[in-house]
């Protein structure tokens, strides 16, 4: 996010909170937080030492690799030729052509899924191996969307799940960071998958944009739980609908789309930081970038303070919702 744009932000925030003021608003989270219901409630556990390490870019990096060179044996092995021979893939010929991505993430899905029994260290490594080796789709797919083509509908899929799979981790390992993420898997693409189609810069863009999302929409998770608003994280399908959340507010299911910037929703703003539309509310996070310093979820005093306005925008908006047909 740009200079002015955090200036922006940091204005409307204060807008809002001049409108409600500081007590008033604690009153209104207070009277939203009766609302419950087990389904939306999320689990809150304390740090495991494994998470507590990932605060660590250089433990993040060795453990990554060692998810890496699994893929590479993986890649190279008898039984993952067979399986792309199968599908009518030649092992290298096609080893930078997306159907090949796409088949070793269907395999690394297989050999990493539906274990009853692992220890903490295996879940980890089962999630990296899945999200390094979504990495390649992820960049075929997502440089496709614009296009309209006859697999767009796969190409969003593979989105929406990569989205979720970096979603995961962050939830996972709290102390994980956003630019040590980052490095892990364009390395990855670089080094590991020798990955040259897009362009690594171009990929390295997609990259980094998913994780910035990523960041946005716990972070407005956070916020939601801080202000005592039951809320679910949403299924693919919903999410290729653009709705991020769905959330209790005043006893009614409010589905809700984050946006990353004020910038994405300032020119069609209906009342403070947030825009309706016909089924849903799409909602700036409440936090600037650099607020959110590298993380994926905002520092307490940040916390404190948008909690309260975040839960008055939804009320707002969700009563002008239902006190008006939105058409648009």
């Amino acid at each position: 996010m740009t200079e002015s744009t955090q200036s922006q932000a940091d204005e409307q925030l204060a807008d809002i909170n001049r409108q409600f003021g500081a007590e008033q608003a604690m009153k209104m989270v207070g009277s939203m937080a009766v609302h419950s219901d087990e389904a939306f409630d999320e689990p809150i556990g304390a740090p495991t030492p494994l998470e507590v390490s990932l605060c660590d870019a250089e433990t993040i990096a060795a453990m990554f690799k060692f998810s890496e060179n699994a893929i590479n044996e993986i890649r190279y092995g008898d039984t993952f030729q067979e399986f792309i021979a199968a599908r009518g893939i030649h092992p290298y010929k096609q080893s930078g052509e997306q159907p090949y991505w796409i088949a070793l993430n269907d395999f690394v899905n297989r050999k990493t899924s539906g274990v009853i029994e692992m220890s903490e260290i295996e879940q980890l490594q089962a999630r990296t191996m899945q999200l390094l080796a979504a990495t390649p789709n992820f960049i075929f797919a997502d440089a496709l969307l614009g296009q309209n083509t006859d697999k767009r509908h796969t190409d969003r899929v593979a989105v929406s799940t990569y989205n979720g799979l970096v979603r995961d981790l962050a939830v996972a390992y709290p102390n994980l960071t956003a630019s040590a993420l980052s490095n892990v898997l364009v390395n990855s693409l670089q080094a590991t998958m020798q990955f040259n189609a897009p362009p690594l810069p171009q990929a390295a863009a997609q990259v980094n944009k998913c994780i910035r999302g990523a960041q946005h929409e716990l972070a407005y998770g956070a916020l939601l739980k801080a202000g005592g608003l039951p809320y679910r994280i949403t299924t693919v399908a919903e999410d290729l609908k653009g709705i991020d959340y769905v959330v209790l507010v005043d006893g009614k299911e409010t589905k809700v789309d984050v946006k990353a910037s004020l910038s994405e929703i300032e020119a069609n703003m209906s009342q403070g930081a947030y825009v309706l539309r016909r089924d849903k509310v799409l909602m700036y996070s409440m936090v600037t970038d650099s607020e959110l310093c590298d993380r994926f979820v905002p520092p307490p005093e940040i916390t404190a303070q948008r909690a309260p306005v975040v839960a008055l925008q939804l009320q707002d908006a969700v009563k002008r919702m239902h006190a008006h047909t939105i058409t648009a």
